[in-house]
């Protein structure tokens, strides 16, 4: 399944988010809910290097902010 990683603005409210996205729809990885509707501004289609690095990052970030 292809999966990307999309900045999105909510047309109505002009609130930026990030998220996951597959051809199913997408699941967001900020804060914050808005009202849900969003448009994509930028989307990455990353190899699978690209997001392993990302999760180790993530898990990084983990680590650090548990300190």
């Amino acid at each position: 399944m292809k999966r990307s990683l999309s900045i999105n603005r909510c047309p109505t409210h002009g609130f930026i988010s990030v998220s996951i996205d597959d051809e199913a729809g997408g699941t967001r990885i900020t804060p914050g809910k808005c009202c849900g509707r969003w448009d994509v501004v930028k989307s990455w289609d990353l190899s699978v290097d690209d997001w392993l690095e990302l999760a180790r990052n993530a898990e990084k970030a983990v680590e650090d902010l548990e300190q």
